[in-house]
């Protein structure tokens, strides 16, 4: 057999490029329209988080400053910890984790990755109504401070002057959103327990380093929470529409468990 044989069709590889297209060109649009999508985005993205941290003093539980002073007094090794989480526990582990499951199981991928878009598209809607700063823009008075831009890792502290990045998307948190439901894939998963361990510590020490970076406030995980559930519900919403409407069949969308 010729080594040309195993090499992947034309149509295969048009259809990988494409797959890369639409989750490059979903993630620049929503970056885009969180960015530009507000008028004077800036200042009521302020506004926002001075309201977001006055209901959560008033419902007892505005511990982020608190937590990060703590952590910063007592255990810098977990600052170091956070912030690398943040960076290299994101977007690094989710496309590998996405990678891997195109290659070995494609209907699963693409039941998560739809559900992924369907978060996307709620994400922006959130945004456009409530842009909100994160704790590490707040003035000094709130005590927060970047712990990126002070304590690295150098590669991600440029991320705040590039043009499509939004600067003003602390709520919902994806961070906590997809985590969560990669999470849930992984226990969900007939897989060895170590596997199904770090689907239930990935969102929580996810957690831990969006609150003590000063990326994200305890609410805006609870707002990526609610952003994936829902997502989830209206995914598995359609699928029933879909299978009770053949006129949708033209629509592959496949739904594992």
């Amino acid at each position: 057999m010729s080594v040309t044989n195993n090499l992947p069709s034309s149509r295969g590889v048009i259809r990988h490029i494409l797959e890369v297209v639409l989750l490059v060109s979903a993630y620049v649009v929503y970056e885009l329209i969180g960015k530009y999508g507000v008028p004077n985005v800036e200042a009521v993205a302020f506004e926002n988080a001075t309201r977001v941290i006055s209901w959560e003093s008033s419902m007892g539980f505005f511990w982020e400053q608190q937590w990060q002073e703590w952590a910063l007094q007592n255990f810098h090794a977990a600052i170091i910890f956070g912030n690398w989480m943040y960076t290299f526990g994101y977007w690094p582990v989710i496309f590998t984790i996405a990678i891997a499951l195109y290659i070995k199981d494609r209907a699963r991928y693409v039941y998560y990755r739809n559900i992924i878009l369907v978060s996307f598209i709620l994400a922006l809607i959130v945004f456009s109504l409530l842009p909100t700063a994160p704790p590490r823009f707040l003035p000094p008075e709130f005590g927060f401070i970047d712990t990126i831009q002070i304590y690295g890792p150098s590669q991600y502290t440029a991320r705040d002057s590039l043009i499509y990045y939004n600067l003003f998307a602390a709520m919902p948190s994806l961070h906590i959103g997809w985590t969560l439901l990669i999470g849930v894939m992984f226990v969900r998963s007939r897989v060895f327990i170590w596997i199904k361990a770090f689907g239930v510590m990935y969102p929580i020490l996810t957690f831990i380093g969006i609150i003590i970076t000063g990326n994200h406030y305890i609410i805006d995980a609870a707002g990526g929470l609610g952003v994936m559930l829902a997502a989830y519900l209206l995914y598995e919403a359609f699928l029933k529409i879909k299978h009770r409407m053949p006129s949708l069949a033209f629509i592959h969308y496949p739904r594992t468990d």
